[in-house]
């Protein structure tokens, strides 16, 4: 395997997990900002230790916090061999962060699924 594929791979990947942890900073804070966006549907358990566990939470979180590195780090792997410039990959980098987070803000807080 080629170094320089391995080695984007795997920065792609650490960022995609950057990620995910920043993302949770700033919801946390738009939380605070703005409590409405943060009140649970009636019916629905917000927390893993208020309510047993089941298919759709634990998918949830499946989709939350392992996915995007996963992602983050295949989208890496296929840009390595066709983007010769850094900038590029920047480019591609900043993109798939700023399409996680509005993915993510949309599902979470607008859809509330």
């Amino acid at each position: 395997m080629n170094w320089r594929r391995l080695a984007v791979t795997a920065t792609f990947a650490c960022v995609g997990l950057a990620s995910v942890i920043t993302w949770s900073h700033v919801d946390a804070y738009l939380c605070d900002i703005f409590p409405h966006l943060c009140v649970p549907r009636p019916g629905i358990c917000v927390g893993i230790d208020a309510c047993p566990a089941d298919a759709g939470m634990l998918l949830g979180l499946i989709l939350l916090i392992p996915a995007p590195p996963i992602l983050f780090g295949m989208l890496g792997f296929v840009l390595s061999p066709r983007v010769e410039r850094v900038g590029l990959l920047g480019v591609a980098l900043a993109t798939a962060i700023l399409t996680h987070w509005a993915a993510t803000f949309a599902v979470i807080r607008i859809f509330a699924l």
